[in-house]
Parts: structure tokens; sequence; C-alpha cells
């Protein structure tokens, strides 16, 4: 069925493309029969599309298009922006979860669906608030275009201080006939069990004479992973006086007297009174430094379920000649449901012995680190921590597009909303082991090495006591907005002015987290299970009243039979308790009235944040066409209001057993920011031939502050040695920006280009490094003591610029002979160079992407390889250190079989080569090991 009546047809450019000749949704001639149509479809007619979106643009863009309904080029929407010059990707499991662009933070990039901002809630329990978006929450299917805006303009939504992406769903006047398609694909990843289901169905059609139209799409996902990770929590500094005085299980060296005897000072529990101070260096005395030791090692396996359900709908009405109004809507269900069983060793938090003699001390940027520490009856716990997480995200917009002789005027309400409900517990047990941990610089883990037996002893559920139950339990968490848009245009003949455009834009969102946790001493456990017998491992060495934990104990292995295989040293055979057979024994209720529930006011956050905006943007043209652009001025104002509870520093609480840190609450405050920022923009556009076009952008663009560094919320870590409050005055990121580029347009797929760009960012919001010393109450003894905290407290300080370049291409060699007149490549390159590479994250220095492609009528094949160089990922990461991701890159591919002319074989990969990412400290200390495996994807795809 072809419908015609108030449509526009769409050519074999992209729809963008076709929008700029045509008003969509209006009234456009049939194609006479004596027409010749040459259908470009599949993979060609992708790059023709995003091809022409790039060229007809006046800006500096990027893109991406669906080879057809419901076929977008990769599984994860993220996965495919990787592809475009200056973009990065972030990975949540392996998935692509958010991006960077030319070298920024995602919070510096505006992602917006069909012209509005989603709402996003589904995070990770403990995970910081930002307002990046989160791409596993968009089934690839439903994508239809997808456009990486690098330099903006006036009329583009301010916050994307980086660039912004605009994804376009499929709407019914998109299309010239009835759509129905139908995507089925199974998932294996190799470090999981169980296959995951992936359904997608897609429908479109317009009624009656083509005035009426509707779009359905519904989509269930079903992944299950396994992720092997390795994490050293860093390296923690005690004085050889104090030795180790974390407020926890402390053991010294030396008698009052300061003679170091060891039949004294033998760890056990009568021997802490009697003892004190450490001889880190084996010297025979105390000196006056102090000694940075390895704080904690998690040996960790993820075995992780989550499960997605999506639909998007869309209406449209053709009222008149001269009105069409459309309805959009989107919702998606997020489940997931981990289990992160997890070996963890304290040497900090031991009874001792230590040996200096077996340990080695050395410096390293100017701080003495014990690269080999050696010492017994080290605090080590075989944890099983189960995140449950559910949680939904909806929105509804109302549009409406009204024609005048003179005028375009476009009308716009968008109400949505992002809720969750998250757990996190574990059961926390201990038992004592002797060990060595050894790491040098360059290394990428901390190796283990047992003695004295106790890799016997580690295996044995006998030895293992219950300590407590800790995690977020009932935690809610939701973000708001209502954004409401009013846009107006009027084509002009006044001199080289073309176009003048005007609009309005209010956005009223709020911004809620509850720090919601229960915890449980030992007869509380016993309470819901019953008394367990003492363990003889504790007993002995004088530390009584003991409960064990052996009943809920049980061994673990990684599905592939080796736990990160690549990397020796690390722990292969372990125990972890059974903290979901908990879970499932007692009802919620049950839980609570067992332990101690609560929400923790300097912990929870409720930001609202109100924008409003208004702009002027003029369009221009030479007389001889070969000229054109745009400038334009948005002025934007936002009014921010945080809500919270202060925190007395008087009152800090230390539970070693669960190392929770808490502060005690002040009373609730509110405190008010506001500003008001101009941002003009300059984008121009010069066709030196009809196929090589230049480009020049000149811009200030503004990114809003992290939702958590503006709340009044503080945190504390003993174990960190760092505190942490927001700061509800904070100032936006601010950037002046310069961009230009060529583009050599020669094929109906080809081109080369290249692009310089200059980003002055004029203010950043920087992390505090003042040392306050406060006092500490040890939760289990009552005793008090100083502890050392490093205040991080962000705020505005100095600037930074940001230099690079982008170089991309794409060929099909259609001149070729035989079947290499079906193959293509594309290539892209950036380079980005950071003049504070110690204050921006994601800044990579040297990306590149490398792929191609083989499509004929039956079968077609891609392939690609992605490459990015170290970069900073966080700032502060434990015991002072910044990290830095290594470089790394992945292979991913696909290959499709026609076997009927409507139904397609699909298979694909993801991390084809198994590239594990490894972290270290900037002071090159091992941090951080991830491996997720590969994932592969197989199934079939009919159209109707």
């Amino acid at each position: 069925m072809t419908h015609t009546k108030n449509r526009c047809l769409k050519s074999t450019l992209a729809i963008a493309i076709a929008s700029t000749f045509c008003n969509p949704g209006f009234a456009q001639d049939t194609p006479t029969d004596d027409m010749e149509v040459i259908a470009v479809t599949g993979i060609r007619q992708s790059l023709t599309e995003a091809m022409g979106i790039k060229k007809e643009s006046s800006t500096v863009v990027d893109a991406i298009s669906a080879e057809d309904v419901g076929k977008f080029p990769d599984i994860n929407v993220a996965e495919s922006l990787q592809r475009i010059t200056g973009v990065q990707i972030n990975r949540s499991r392996g998935e692509g979860s958010s991006i960077n662009i030319r070298g920024l933070p995602s919070d510096f990039v505006l992602v917006r669906m069909n012209n509005v901002a989603l709402p996003n809630a589904l995070t990770d329990t403990g995970s910081d608030t930002s307002r990046s978006f989160d791409f596993t929450s968009l089934p690839s299917e439903f994508v239809r275009t997808l456009e990486v805006h690098k330099t903006p303009t006036a009329s583009l939504e301010e916050g994307g201080l980086a660039g912004s992406v605009v994804i376009r769903t499929p709407r019914p006047f998109d299309f010239t006939e009835r759509q129905l398609a139908l995507s089925v694909q199974g998932s294996k990843e190799s470090n999981a069990e169980d296959i995951g289901p992936r359904v997608t169905a897609f429908y479109s059609d317009v009624y009656g004479d083509g005035d009426f139209g509707l779009t359905l799409g519904v989509s269930y996902m079903e992944r299950n992973s396994g992720t092997q990770d390795f994490l050293n929590f860093g390296y923690t500094s005690f004085s050889e006086a104090e030795g180790f005085t974390s407020g926890s299980q402390q053991f010294g060296a030396f008698t009052e007297d300061g003679i170091a005897n060891p039949e004294i000072c033998d760890g056990s529990v009568a021997s802490r009174d009697l003892c004190s101070g450490q001889d880190f260096n084996g010297n025979g005395v105390l000196d006056d430094g102090s000694v940075a030791i390895p704080y904690i090692t998690f040996h960790t396996m993820y075995d992780e379920k989550r499960t997605r359900t999506s639909a998007i709908l869309s209406a449209q009405w053709a009222a008149s000649d001269n009105l069409e109004l459309t309805a959009d809507g989107f919702y998606t269900k997020y489940e997931v449901d981990s289990a992160r069983a997890e070996f963890l060793a304290f040497p900090y938090n031991s009874l001792g012995p230590y040996y200096p003699d077996e340990s080695e001390i050395r410096d390293i940027d100017g701080r003495a680190v014990a690269t080999t520490f050696r010492a017994d009856n080290v605090d080590t716990r075989a944890g099983n921590r189960i995140e449950q997480r559910e949680g939904d995200t909806w929105s509804m917009t109302l549009l409406g597009k009204y024609l005048t002789d003179n005028w375009t005027v476009n009308g716009q309400v968008n109400r949505s909303r992002s809720s969750q409900l998250a757990d996190n517990l574990n059961i926390v047990n201990s038992t004592l082991v002797d060990l060595t941990l050894q790491s040098e610089q360059g290394d990428a883990v901390t190796s283990t090495t047992y003695m004295n037996g106790s890799e016997d002893r580690v295996l044995d559920p006998q030895n293992y006591r219950l300590v407590g139950v800790n995690g977020a339990y009932n935690q809610a968490s939701s973000e708001d907005l209502l954004d409401i848009k009013l846009d107006a245009e009027r084509y002009l003949d006044f001199g080289n002015i073309t176009k003048f455009k005007t609009g309005f834009h209010y956005a009223d969102r709020n911004k809620v987290g509850q720090s919601a946790r229960l915890t449980m001493n030992v007869a509380q456990i016993e309470s819901l299970f019953g008394d367990q017998p003492p363990v003889d491992l504790f007993e002995q060495l004088g530390i009584t009243g003991t409960s064990s934990a052996a009943f809920l104990l049980q061994p673990v292995s990684p599905l592939n039979g080796a736990y990160l295989e690549n990397y020796p040293g690390l722990i292969q055979e372990r125990l972890a308790i059974d903290t979901r057979r908990m879970l499932n024994s007692f009802s919620r209720e049950e839980l609570i009235a067992a332990g101690n529930y609560g929400i923790d006011p300097t912990l929870s956050e409720d930001v609202s944040e109100e924008a409003t905006n208004a702009y002027a943007e003029i369009e221009f043209e030479s007389g001889d066409g070969n000229l054109s652009g745009n400038f334009g001025v948005r002025y934007t104002r936002t009014e921010q209001l945080s809500r919270g509870a202060g925190a007395d520093l008087n009152q800090i609480t230390f539970n070693p057993n669960g190392g929770l840190t808490t502060v005690a609450p002040l009373g609730l405050i509110e405190e008010s920011n506001s500003y008001s920022e101009w941002l003009p923009s300059l984008n121009l556009r010069y066709n030196l031939t009809d196929e090589l076009i230049a480009r020049f952008g000149a811009s200030r663009t503004i990114a809003r502050p992290r939702f958590t560094d503006i709340s009044p919320v503080t945190v504390a870590n003993v174990e960190a040695n760092s505190i942490t409050g927001g700061n509800p005055t904070l100032d936006p990121f601010k950037s002046n920006n310069i961009d230009v580029a060529l583009e050599y347009y020669y094929g109906d797929t080809d081109m080369v280009s290249a692009t310089l760009f200059y980003k002055d960012l004029v203010s950043l919001i920087r992390s505090g490094s003042t040392v306050i010393n406060l006092p500490v109450t040890n939760a289990l003894t009552g005793e008090v003591f100083t502890a050392q905290f490093i205040d991080r407290s962000p705020s505005n300080g100095e600037g930074a610029k940001i230099r690079g370049a982008e170089l991309a291409g794409q060929h099909s060699f259609v001149s070729l002979p035989g079947l290499l007149s079906n193959t293509g490549v594309n290539a892209n390159y950036t380079f980005i160079d950071n003049s504070d590479p110690e204050a921006i994250t994601a800044g990579s220095k040297h990306n590149f992407n490398v792929g191609g492609f083989y499509e004929d009528d039956t079968f077609g094949a891609r392939i690609s390889y992605t490459w990015r160089d170290k970069f900073l990922s966080q700032l502060v990461a434990f015991g002072g250190k910044g990290a830095v991701t290594q470089a790394y890159g992945t292979l991913d591919a696909s290959v499709n079989y026609n076997v009927l002319e409507n139904f397609t074989v699909v298979v694909e990969g993801v991390n084809l080569l198994d590239e594990a990412v490894e972290i270290k400290f900037t002071d090159g200390l091992p941090y951080q090991v991830v491996d997720n495996g590969r994932r592969l994807f197989a199934g079939f795809r009919a159209t109707f």
C-alpha cells in the first residue's frame, strides 16, 4: 500500500536531507511511471544517507543511518558512535553505555531523542548521579538516524559543551508504504553460561487518505553476562610511630619501652594493649616518616542478568494543509540481578606479625611504598554482594507544526520520568590468611602468594566467622522533567538573509536520590538463621565470641575455568558467601525488622533546576549560493535549589567490620544558586567546488555541573582518607570554541574530510586537596582516634585548553571488477591535545577506527577495529592517586545472509579478540583489570 496525500516522498538520501527540500507531512507530487527509480539499500544506503546529512548540514556534523527500518548497523547504539571521528565510548559490563566527544567527559555531551532530553535514574548503586545519557536503555532497532553535532547553533539546546547527539526514531510519515519487521536473536557471552534472547517487532502505516499514521515498536532483551575483575584499592600511608591505626584490628611491633619483642608483640589480642608502632623498613627504630601499604585487593567475578522491555509509539495527523500534529511515546523498563563474588584481602586490617625483612619499600614519586608486603593473619573475606535494581523511564511528547504564508511555527510539550529502586547487600565474613602481596610500577595486577599453608586454610569454610550485613536496601532514586519549546521560523528575501528563527525553551528538572542502607551485626544474623558454633581459628588467637559462617559458604569458579588467566599471581580457587539464600528466605519486612534500616540524610540528594532559554538566529547565503551559514545568540538562565542535610564533621563513626563511615547530620538545609549565560554561535560553509566544502565554526558552549557535585551531600571514607562535600554554588563549565573543516565528496558513498578544533575551557570544576584531621569513633569499641582526611570538595577553578584534529574517509570500490565492486572501506583518526591532562578525564591523545564491508544482493559483512590511547579515567581513585585507563582496542564484525527476499539471517560479534581493559594509578602501580569477554549474537530479521 502506497500513500501520497499529505506526504513528502523520501528519496534515497536521508530523511533529514529530504526535509531540507520539502516539508515533512505535507503534500508532494507522486513520481510518474516513466521516472527511473534506482533503489539503493543496505550498507550503501546507510552510508549514502549518513554522508548526505553531513554534506547538506550547515554545521560540522557526523551521522549514522539505519540500513533499513529496524536495522541499525550495530547491536548497541554507542558501539556505532565510536566509529565517528572524535567519539569514544564507555562500557558497562562490556556494553556501550555513554560517550565522550573530543576528549571530554560524558557529562559534557548532550543527548536528545526526538528533540527532548531523557531523564536517567537507572544507575548502579553507589554511582554518582550525572547528566549523561545511558545508551543501554535504547534498543538500536528503534533508531532511524543519529547525528553528532560538533558545532552548535543558537537553536540547538545548550548543555553540550563537547557536542550534541540527536537521535531520531521512526515516525509514520517517514515511510511511503506499510512497514512490518521482526527481529529475533540470541546472545552468548564467553564469560557467561546462559543464552539471552533479544526480540524486536516494528509496525508503521498510514490510514485513510494518508493523513493519519501510526508507528509502534516493542522490544525485549535479556542479557546474561560475566565479568572478571581485579581491583587494587590503592595504598594507604601509615606512620611508623603509630603503626596500623585505622581504627580497626591494630597490631604493633614495639612494646611501650621501645623494644621490638616478637614474643610479646605476636599479633594476639592480648598484645594490642602492649604493643604499638610498626618498623616498616626494618631498621630497628621508629622513624618519623610514613609508608604506604596495600589497602585492599579485590578478586571479583560478576554473574549478571539484565532485562530490558521497551516500546515506542508515534502517531501523526495531518489535520489540514497547514497543521500537523504528532504524539511520541517512549518507555523502557530495566531490571538487573547481579552477583558479585568478591574475595578481599585487607592488609592494613591484620593481626600480624609483619615481616620487614621479607617486605620491600620503594620510593615512588616521592612516596615510600611497600611494593612487597609480607604479613600473617591478614583479614580476608569471601563476599558475594547481590545487586538487584528495577526501574523504568518513560517519555511522552506532544508536537504541533503550523504553516502560514510566511511562518512555520513548532510547539512541543514533553513530560518524562525515570525512577529506580535498588538493593545491594552482602553478608560480611572473615578469615585470617598469611600472605605476600607484590606489585611494581608497570604491573597490571598485584600478585598474591599464600604462606604457611594458607592456600588450604582459605578453602575451608570452618575457618570463616560471621561479621555482619551491609549495603543499600530499598534505595529509591528518580528524575522528573518537564520540557516546553516554541519555535518559529520565516523565509526571508532580505538581501543575503534567507531565514529568521526564534524560539523559547523552558525545562523544569528534579533529581532525587536516597541513601537507604540495611546493616546487621552477628546477633541479628543469628536471629534469622539460628546460633552458629565458634570458629577455632579465631578463638585460638584470643578473639572470642565468634560465630561460624560455614553454613553459608560455597566454592565458586569462573565459567571458563580460569580467572583472568593472562595475569599470573591471582587467586583462582576461593569461596563465596551465599547472600542470595538470605534474600530468598526472608521477606523485606523480616530483614528490615531484624536489622538496622535507615536513610542517611547526609548522603541523600534533592536538586531542582529550572532553565529558561530564548534565542534568535539568521541564515544567510551569498548571491551565487557558494557561501552560506547561520549566526545566532542563545540566552539561558538557570535557577537551582539544592536540599539536603548538613554534616557534623566532629561526629564521624567508622565500623571496621564493614568498612562503613557515617557522619551525623546537623539538620536540613536548602541552598539556591542562579546564573545566566549568553551563547553566541557562527557557522560558515563555502562551496569551493561542487564536491569540495570548507566550513568554519565559532561558538560558546556550557555544561552544567553534575547533580552529585551541587547536592549538599557529605561523603566520608576513613579507609580512603577522603571526605567530599557537595557545592550548590558551583557555576557551569564554559568553553569558547573554534572549528575549521574541509570536506571532499567524490561519489555517492565516497568522501574524505579533515577538521581542526580548539576549545578554550575558561572554567573547570576542580577537586580540593586540603588535609584535615578529624576525630573518628570506632563503632565497635567506642574508641575515639584521629584520622587524616583529604577534603576533595569541588569548586570552580582554572580552565584548560584542548586542541585536536580529525581525519575521516570512506570509499566504495564500485569501479573494481567482479566481487571487489561490492566492497568498501572507512577509516578515521582523531588527535587530542589537552593542556592539563591531570584535570580532565577521557582525553585519549590518539584514536582511530578502521573498517570494511562487503555487500551483494544476498550476502553482507562488516568488520571494524577501534582503538583509543590511554586516558585519565578518574581524577582521584584511591590513596589520593588518579587512574589511567591503558590503551586498548576492540574488533567487531557482523554477517548477514538473505535467505529470502524478506528474510535475513544475522550473526554479529563484539570484542572478538576478548581484550581486557587495564587501568593503572597515575604513579604506574596497578589499579584494575576488567575482562568482559566476547559477545556473540545470532538470529534472523524478517520484513512483511
